[in-house]
């Protein structure tokens, strides 16, 4: 049996750093990140997810995923990653900054810890810190080259 797809959302949200805003309309599950929708919808046979692109108010069909024994948590956490662009850091203060889920900052030792799914270590320079937390995030497949390409760059 399946995860319901609301489950299947905050899994995918959670793992992908923070990624995506988790929507619910009319019983069918869905994250928006940027201008892309992504739907769920799970049944006893497997389940599907469906890519819209949404300008002017008009959902425009760009990518559709379905299996019947693949993760779907692992596909949607793809797309999050892929939709979502590169990381933007943002200072929370002082020697630390943040992007979605990931934390990166300066220890008293002058080294520079990285936190986040997939990454939990220090590092001698702040590049390298981000570059972890980057690849960490980027560590799966990513959505159909169709589907980016529609999406422009809105984040």
């Amino acid at each position: 049996m399946w995860p319901r797809s609301a489950e299947i959302v905050r899994d995918a949200i959670s793992a992908s750093g923070g990624l995506g805003e988790p929507w619910c309309l009319d019983d069918v599950n869905a994250v928006r990140v940027g201008n892309l929708l992504l739907v769920i919808d799970v049944d006893d046979l497997g389940w599907v997810m469906t890519a819209y692109v949404i300008d002017c108010g008009e959902a425009t069909l760009v990518a559709v995923l379905a299996a019947e024994n693949d993760n779907p948590v692992r596909a949607l956490t793809a797309w999050l990653r892929a939709a979502a662009g590169p990381m933007a850091w943002k200072r929370v203060k002082p020697g630390v900054y943040r992007s979605g889920g990931y934390l990166v900052g300066q220890l008293e030792t002058g080294e520079w810890f990285a936190e986040g799914p997939g990454v939990d270590r220090c590092f001698d320079h702040k590049h390298d810190a981000q570059a972890a937390c980057a690849a960490a995030r980027s560590n799966t497949a990513p959505l159909p080259a169709s589907a980016r390409r529609r999406q422009g760059t809105t984040v």
